[in-house]
Parts: structure tokens; sequence; C-alpha cells
């Protein structure tokens, strides 16, 4: 599982957020610099939640993932070769940070810049 500052920010998105469950899932809890991972129902004494999906629940929010994912990487790898690789140290280090570039392509048309989601 991610717990990665980049998968953390990654995921603190409306288009992600919006989609948690309310319970017995993985979060993270962020309260005055403090972070703390674990199985949260809610926010206590004012700490943000960010819900950091794993990669079999990121497979089931595009559906029929193995052929639109086939799809994705070939077109990211041989359409555009002088692209970074997605597996490359500098764009992505874990496969959920992989699966949730795919969703936030398939499903709400944005990128990520290394900081942000982009409309791509």
């Amino acid at each position: 599982m991610d717990t990665s500052e980049t998968y953390i920010k990654m995921c603190d998105c409306p288009e992600i957020q919006g989609l948690r469950p309310f319970r017995d899932d993985y979060y993270c809890e962020l309260r005055e610099g403090i972070v703390r991972y674990g199985d949260f129902v809610s926010s206590t004494n004012g700490a943000t939640l960010i819900w950091l999906p794993r990669q079999d629940q990121l497979q089931i929010m595009v559906g029929d993932f193995d052929a639109g994912f086939i799809d994705w990487w070939y077109w990211r790898n041989a359409v555009y070769p002088h692209m970074q690789n997605p597996f490359s140290k500098e764009k992505f280090t874990s496969f959920e940070q992989l699966w949730l570039a795919f969703v936030m392509k398939e499903k709400f048309n944005k990128v990520w810049d290394g900081e942000k989601w982009n409309e791509s």
C-alpha cells in the first residue's frame, strides 16, 4: 500500500475523495503536521482524512480495466515514446500511483504534472 507523500497528494482531490467509502478502508489522517494511517470511520478533532484507494479499488473504478489500461499504456509508450515512462522514478513510484493516473485520465480527463491534476 502506497503511503508516500506523493500518493497522498495525488489522492487529495475532490474527484477521488468524492468516491471514497465511509468505513472499513485505509486513510491518511493529517492533523497539525502529524500524519497517521489506518482504518478510520470519520474525522475527529478537526483532523483531515484523505482516503488512499488500494490498487484493486482503483481498478474497479474504471470497470473493464484490462483493455483500457493496455490501450492507455500503449498510447503513453508507443505513440509518445519521448514522454517519461510511467514506471520511472521521476513519474510514478508505485502501481497505486500508476493506476490512479489511469483512473483520473479515464474518468475525469486529468493528468498529473508532479504537483496537481490538470485538464488534459
